[in-house]
């Protein structure tokens, strides 16, 4: 069952990107907790990154490895049974980025970052690494 809810929760972010988002755009997924992922953005690119497993509550550590710019944009929590709920704005204030998610009522559910590269002219590194701090 918890595998259904996770494929539903992907497909509908996968749908939502596939209809809304510019060819531009891309989608990257996390396999799981406690993996980071790294990734390389152009300057001006948005690249979404889900986090496929599924907890009551996540925490995302967004690190821009690089020396320029920043990575800034809007993070959701994706629930099979409330849909897509903003959790914050990434500013990109400072190199690493501690993001939470969690719904009042314990819902489970996924991960969705929208990364974007900004103040750079130059391609920057991101490693993001998602952990589970349910109980």
């Amino acid at each position: 069952m918890r595998k259904l809810k996770t494929l539903i929760v992907f497909l509908f972010a996968a749908s939502f990107l596939w209809v809304s988002a510019p060819s531009a755009h891309a989608l990257s997924l996390a396999p799981g907790f406690n993996s980071p992922v790294t990734l390389t953005l152009q300057p001006g690119q948005t690249t979404y990154l889900l986090c496929t497993a599924s907890a009551k509550t996540i925490k995302a550590v967004v690190e821009n490895q690089s020396d320029t710019g920043k990575v800034t944009g809007p993070y959701y929590f994706n629930m099979s049974n409330r849909g897509q709920i903003q959790m914050g704005t990434m500013s990109g204030a400072s190199a690493v980025q501690d993001l939470y998610f969690s719904y009042w009522d314990g819902s489970t559910g996924n991960a969705l970052l929208y990364l974007n590269a900004t103040d750079t002219t130059v391609p920057i590194q991101v490693k993001v690494t998602f952990y589970n701090l349910s109980n």
